[in-house]
C-alpha cells in the first residue's frame, strides 16, 4: 500500500464512529510513512489499518502468537493503537522477528539455548523498509547528529505509551540483540510521567550504551541482508508519489512489483492570464505555471500551522463550466458517514454537518438532498443541514462542476 516516502494524512478523519486521535492531541497534516511511523502519528496509521484486507492486523498478531483471545471485532481499528494487551515477551519477539529479517523464532534468553529455523512472517524487502525507517529516529534529548557518534551499531527502536498512561514502552533491536524496556505501577495505574519517550526511553540507550561499552557490537540485522529485491527510485520530494514533469525530485526505497506506482497529482502545470494573473482556459496570452494542489483538509493543517503553500489562482471569468468540471479531483464527502444511522428528535432534529475534502481550486460547495438545493458552504467548512427522516441521497458539487454523492439514513423518534 505504502512505501516509506508515500504521503499519508495526519488530519481530522471519522472511519464509521470512530474518530482516533493523535497523542498529543494535535495534527501533522501530510507527512511521509517514513516520518509518520518515527512520530508516532495515530491517524495514519489507523487509516492503513482500515485498508488491510482479511485477516488483517488481528489476524497477522495472532499468527505470530501474541495472545489475542477475542475477536477483531471487539478491538475494532483501534488495535493498531494498542487496544490489545500484550506482554514484553510478544514485542521482545516481534522485535527480534524484525532483526531476524522477517523469520518468526523463539526467544532464547541464554547464548546456549539451541537455535531454531523459525517460520517466515514478514518478506525479508518489507522488514528492510521498516528498519531504515526505524533506525532514523534521534535518540531521546539528542542534540548532535548520528555519524558525530564514534562506532556503535545502528539502533532500530519505537516508543510507546499506553492508554491513560498507565505505563511506557521502548522496544527495539541493536547488534544482536532485542531488546524492551517497560515502566509502570505493578497495579496498572497510571501516572502522567509514563511516556514512552521520556520515561522508558532513556534507560532503553542507557542498556544499549552499557552492551556496546563492553566490546565492539557488530550489525546482525545488516549482515543478513543478501539477496534484498529493494531498489532506490526517484520519487516527487513532496508527495512521494512518481515524479511527474513538475515535481521537485527526491529518493526512497522501493520494492518492484509490490510497492504503489501512483503519479504525483499535487504539482500541476495550468494557463495564468498575464494580464490578469487568473487561470486561463486558453493559450493566448498565457503563461504556463505549476502550482501545489493540495485537498481542503490538508489546506486547512497548513493554515493553522501557518506554513503557506501556492494555491492556483481563481478561473478568469471567461472559462466556461465545461472547461473546467473536466480538470482535477472532485469532492470526497465525508460526512454524513457511510453505513451509519443518524438518529435524532422528531420534536428537536437538529442538523447534521455536511462536509467534504475539495480540489485546491474549489472555493464554494452546493449541497443537495435528493436532488434539492439545501444550501452552499466554503470549501472546507460544513453545512448544516436538518434532515427528513427516511433515507436520502446527499449530493456536493463544487464551483467545478465536480461531484460526489452518498446515501443517509435517519431514523426519528418520539
Amino acid at each position: 500500500m505504502i512505501h516509506p516516502a508515500s504521503l499519508l494524512k495526519d488530519s481530522p478523519t471519522a472511519f464509521g464512529a470512530y474518530d482516533p486521535e493523535n497523542f498529543d492531541g494535535d495534527f501533522a497534516g501530510p507527512l511521509s510513512a517514513r516520518e509518520a511511523l518515527t512520530r508516532s502519528r495515530n491517524v495514519p496509521a489507523v487509516a492503513l489499518a482500515s485498508r488491510l484486507a482479511a485477516p488483517g492486523l488481528h489476524g497477522f498478531l495472532r499468527a505470530a502468537g501474541v495472545g489475542l483471545d477475542r475477536p477483531a471485532e471487539h478491538y475494532g481499528l483501534g488495535l493498531v493503537l494498542g487496544t490489545g494487551e500484550t506482554s514484553m515477551e510478544d514485542l521482545a519477539r516481534l522485535y527480534a522477528m524484525l532483526g531476524n529479517g522477517g523469520l518468526l523464532k523463539p526467544l532464547r534468553l541464554l547464548a546456549s539455548a539451541p537455535r531454531e529455523p523459525g517460520a517466515r512472517l514478514l518478506s525479508a524487502d518489507a522488514v528492510f523498509l521498516t528498519m531504515d525507517a526505524l533506525k532514523s529516529a534521534p535518540r531521546p534529548r539528542q542534540t548532535f547528529r548520528d555519524e558525530w557518534r564514534a562506532g556503535g551499531p545502528p539502533v532500530y527502536w519505537k516508543t510507546g505509551t499506553s492508554w491513560a498512561f498507565r505505563d511506557a514502552w521502548t522496544a527495539g533491536v541493536f547488534g544482536k540483540y532485542a531488546l524492551v524496556v517497560w515502566i509502570g505501577d505493578f497495579r496498572g495505574e497510571g501516572n502522567p510521567a509514563y511516556v514512552g519517550a521520556d520515561a522508558a526511553a532513556p534507560l532503553f540507550f542507557d542498556v544499549v550504551d552499557a552492551v556496546a561499552a563492553r566490546g565492539p557490537l557488530r550489525d546482525a540485522y545488516a549482515l543478513g541482508q543478501e539477496g534484498l529485491g529493494v531498489v532506490r527510485l526517484d520519487v516527487c520530494a513532496v508527495s512521494g508519489a512518481a515524479p511527474g514533469p513538475h515535481c521537485p525530485r527526491g529518493k526512497t526505497w522501493f520494492i518492484p512489483g509490490v510497492s504503489p506506482i501512483a503519479a504525483c497529482d499535487v504539482h500541476r502545470e495550468i494557463l495564468v492570464d498575464a494580464k490578469t494573473g487568473r487561470r486561463a482556459c486558453a493559450r493566448d496570452g498565457a503563461r504556463a505555471e505549476t502550482y501545489e494542489f493540495w485537498p481542503s483538509d490538508l489546506l486547512r493543517i497548513f493554515r493553522m500551522a501557518g506554513i503557506p503553500r501556492r494555491s492556483p489562482p481563481p478561473y478568469d471569468p471567461a472559462c466556461g463550466l465545461t472547461d473546467r468540471s473536466g480538470r482535477g479531483l472532485p469532492p470526497k464527502i465525508t460526512s454524513p458517514l457511510a453505513g451509519v444511522t443518524y438518529h435524532a428528535s422528531a420534536a428537536d432534529p437538529g442538523a447534521i454537518a455536511l462536509s467534504a475534502v475539495a480540489d485546491a481550486d474549489a472555493r464554494e460547495l452546493w449541497w443537495f438532498s435528493d436532488g434539492a438545493l439545501i444550501g452552499k458552504s466554503a470549501s472546507g467548512k460544513p453545512f448544516f443541514w436538518t434532515p427528513r427522516p427516511g433515507r436520502s441521497t446527499v449530493r456536493v458539487v463544487d464551483d467545478q462542476g465536480r461531484a460526489d454523492a452518498r446515501d443517509v439514513e435517519v431514523a426519528f423518534s418520539e
